[in-house]
């Protein structure tokens, strides 16, 4: 069978079989009428036959279970197991928590203060005197500042060089050790100036380019919502000026339709006054009045022009002249009729 299935239990021996062979031992040595060798043989060989018995049955005390089956019988251990897991997991998160509250708690100096504070040197010679030397010189290979680097290798050098122990040390250099150190110190604060002034023009430096960066930006943002505003306003002009030519067509339409229509209406009415006007001209000029039949024209066409331009339309004045041509054709056909009867009566 598969090992990831079985589990092997060892299954002690019962109390009672103990009880037995020690019970057939005294009861074999309490007999009357047996020697105590016979009794200590006896002692002996249950002894002996126990050990062969326990041997030859140490094979069946061994019992194969299924690995579920055993997975249930350890149930009971194992919440103790995940209690331990749970506390252990509970003390990780206390010591990162603290840890980070240590770190929260801790001055601002460093490559914090230093983004924050812009104004005179005087606050970075603080910050500069509370880093350490080599932080300092990775704060120095992160910016690449070169400025700040040649300083910061020029300290460093210095520093290897006055930490070297020399051998040929005499009395006389123990007995300047004092001013080299005020000297020492002296150096230290002006490369500590030094540093500081770097590290200010670099923030310097950075804030402006940042500065620049955000204004290009703003710009950028501004013309292209100027672009948008003058697409907006394109469109809505051209959306206006369609609008409007759209409206005038609509207007000259309808007025053009409704003077036809009065034309039309009209042109009968037109037609019967010119009519109207031809007899009346016609029989003034049979009676040889000829001041009356000027006037009678005269009317005619009068009221023909009146009501072309009251109905205001081409075809209404286009019939309005045809009609006065007609009434002209017919006054001057009168006139040459007066005239013909005029001269045969004086003849």
């Amino acid at each position: 069978m598969p090992i990831s299935f079985v589990a092997a239990v060892q299954l002690y021996p019962e109390r009672s079989s103990r009880l037995t062979a020690a019970a057939a031992a005294t009861a074999a040595a309490a007999a009357p009428g047996i020697s105590a060798a016979a009794a200590a043989a006896a002692a002996t060989a249950t002894a002996t036959a126990a050990s062969a018995a326990g041997s030859c049955c140490e094979a069946e005390t061994v019992l194969l279970l299924p690995a579920s089956l055993l997975f249930r019988l350890e149930a009971p251990l194992r919440p103790t197991a995940w209690r331990q897991q749970q506390q252990q997991q509970q003390q990780q998160q206390q010591q990162q928590q603290q840890q980070q509250q240590q770190l929260a708690c801790l001055p601002p100096v460093g490559v914090l203060d230093i983004s924050t504070v812009v104004g005179p040197a005087d606050g970075f010679v603080l910050v500069a005197a509370e880093l350490q030397h080599l932080e300092l010189l990775v704060l120095g290979h992160l910016s690449g500042y070169e400025p700040l680097l040649q300083l910061l290798r020029k300290s460093s050098n210095r520093s290897a060089a006055a930490a070297a122990p020399t051998a040929t040390a005499t009395a006389a250099a123990r007995a300047t050790a004092a001013a080299a150190a005020r000297a020492t110190a002296a150096a230290a604060d002006d490369e500590l100036a030094e540093m500081n002034e770097a590290l200010l023009q670099m923030l310097r430096q950075q804030r402006t380019h940042q500065q620049q960066q955000q204004q290009q930006h703003q710009h950028q943002h501004q013309h292209l919502h100027q672009q948008q505003q003058q697409q907006q306003q394109q469109q809505q002009q051209l959306l206006e000026e369609a609008l409007r030519v759209w409206g005038v067509r609509c207007v000259y339409a309808a007025i053009a339709s409704a003077a036809a229509a009065a034309a039309v209406a009209a042109a009968p009415a037109i037609a019967a006054a010119a009519a109207a006007a031809v007899v009346a001209a016609a029989s003034i000029a049979a009676a040889a009045d000829f001041v009356a039949a000027a006037a009678a024209i005269a009317a005619a066409a009068a009221a023909t022009i009146v009501a072309a331009v009251a109905i205001v339309s081409a075809a209404a004045i286009a019939a309005a002249a045809a009609v006065i041509v007609a009434v002209a054709a017919a006054a001057a056909a009168v006139f040459v009729v007066a005239a013909a009867a005029a001269a045969a009566g004086g003849a």
